[in-house]
């Protein structure tokens, strides 16, 4: 099955008896930023780059590249690199991690900013704590296994209360060995300590895209609601910060370039020899964590592989509230969203856009 996740992760480059209305779900009592983000119907393509800038020095990142947005800056994370720039893309600050390499063992995959510190996830499944202030000094905690999955984590995503939530690649419901429930992610204390496990129920789970696909799991937290969603599913499943299934609800998309995940088998040589592995055709839905500013939410929308994608505003019921077509960006999917306070960063295959008013 890794093999499976490694091909899905290259393909990116109502509610149970406990449940409650949507309408009790209170999404906004409080502004949590300001809302530059009132409408996008003025917004525009404001620069195309392929590179950050240091001290007037251009730096190509590969596609492979992990991103970060915390409140008016990006963490770009390539090569043992962290670069951390303005909503312009200039290099503020370069946290070279490469003679310290042995202290991460394997594939980084993922970066968590909370306030001055960066948090770094490997394969290892230990997490590395680096003070922007001192940079030079690593502290390594140590996640607690007991009991909790033991595979690859592949996102982290900070939730408050000194928690962070882990996310891994979902297996196809064929080798979901729970009858309850599939789990999606995990919640540990920062000190490595875990706290509980967040489970969908199983008649809640989206069959049609995951009874023999996988899919690649995505998370954010807002007001204390962790939303999670999916690369092939159109569910968005929220739960309240103690685990417990609130809501489900399932993405507007334009069904005239959306269907349903393809399987099949397809026949490939491995070392000489023919095997078959499993093979999905999908509308990627999404490419990275949901990205959540005063009660919205900001995505791509797929329009085929001929025309521009558009952005897409949704309320937090996943409802569109506006569409604006972007011309001049590349068709295709796989693109990648974040806020950066008055800006939108989309990303797509190491080509940058910055798109605002």
């Amino acid at each position: 099955m890794k093999k499976y996740f490694i091909l899905l992760l290259l393909l990116l480059v109502s509610c149970d008896k406990k449940s409650r209305n949507s309408e009790e779900i209170n999404y906004k009592n409080e502004k949590d930023m300001v809302n530059y983000y009132s409408s996008i119907k003025e917004f525009s393509v404001l620069k195309v780059l392929d590179f950050v800038t240091s001290k007037g020095e251009q730096i190509f990142l590969s596609p492979a590249t992990i991103i970060k947005s915390y409140k008016n800056r990006v963490y770009f994370y390539d090569k043992f690199k962290i670069y951390v720039t303005d909503s312009e893309l200039n290099v503020q600050q370069i946290i070279s991690l490469k003679e310290k390499d042995y202290m991460f063992k394997g594939k980084i995959s993922d970066i968590e900013i909370i306030e001055n510190s960066i948090f770094i996830l490997d394969r290892s499944n230990k997490i590395k704590k680096i003070a922007m202030e001192s940079p030079e000094k690593i502290d390594e905690i140590e996640l607690d296994n007991k009991g909790t999955y033991r595979g690859d984590y592949y996102g982290m995503t900070y939730i408050g209360d000194n928690c962070l939530l882990l996310t891994a690649g979902l297996l196809p419901l064929s080798f979901n060995t729970n009858n309850s429930g599939i789990e999606v992610g995990k919640v540990f204390e920062l000190n490595g300590r875990y706290k509980f496990s967040i489970t969908i129920p199983i008649e809640k789970a989206d069959v049609e895209s995951w009874k023999e696909g996988g899919d690649i799991t995505f998370s954010a937290n807002f007001k204390k609601l962790l939303y999670f969603s999916f690369s092939t599913s159109r569910n968005i499943y929220v739960f309240n910060s103690s685990g417990e299934l609130l809501k489900v609800f399932q993405l507007a998309v334009d069904k005239k370039y959306w269907f349903e995940p393809k399987i099949s088998l397809k026949s490939v040589n491995i070392a000489g020899r023919e095997q078959s592995v499993t093979s999905v055709k999908f509308v990627i839905q999404y490419a990275n964590n949901l990205q959540i500013a005063d009660g919205y939410t900001y995505q791509i929308m797929y329009k085929g592989t001929d025309k521009s994608p558009s952005l897409i505003k949704y309320n937090l019921k996943f409802e569109i509230v506006e569409s604006l077509d972007l011309k001049n960006i590349a068709p295709g999917m796989g693109y990648k969203i974040y806020l950066i306070n008055d800006r939108i960063l989309l990303v797509h295959n190491s080509i940058f856009y910055i798109v605002g008013k």
